[in-house]
């Protein structure tokens, strides 16, 4: 397997006003960083991503899956003993899903035409 990795700074993700969050004083979480680690060789697992929240907390071990109907983001999972995974960290509501997914595939589809045109010559 091949990796490749790549760094970006300041993307946002903004949690909603309305939300249950905004009333225990949340107000705005950033990405600070964002790191794409692509894997060539695999027909599902296409990244590992690793993402800074405020420069102060590191979620590492998300996977970008290419699923039946596209492309999502994995959060970080645990197997438990009967088999099944359980998600170690994961957003709250869908609207900070979306954000987050958007972040993130928006810097994975990036990655990978940076490293389609570095392929070309």
């Amino acid at each position: 397997m091949q990796y490749g990795a790549i760094t970006i700074k300041a993307s946002y993700v903004k949690i909603n006003e309305g939300s249950e969050h905004s009333n225990r004083g949340c107000g705005e979480m950033r990405i600070t960083e964002i790191k794409v680690l692509t894997v060539d060789g695999d027909d599902k697992l296409k990244a590992y991503v690793t993402i800074k929240l405020d420069d102060c907390i590191v979620i590492r071990d998300m996977k970008v899956i290419k699923g039946t109907t596209g492309y999502f983001v994995a959060m970080p999972a645990k197997k438990m003993k009967d088999g099944t995974y359980r998600d170690l960290v994961h957003p709250l509501d869908k609207p900070t899903r979306q954000m987050l997914e958007d972040q993130v595939m928006g810097e994975f589809k990036r990655v990978q035409s940076e490293l389609k045109g570095a392929a070309a010559f």
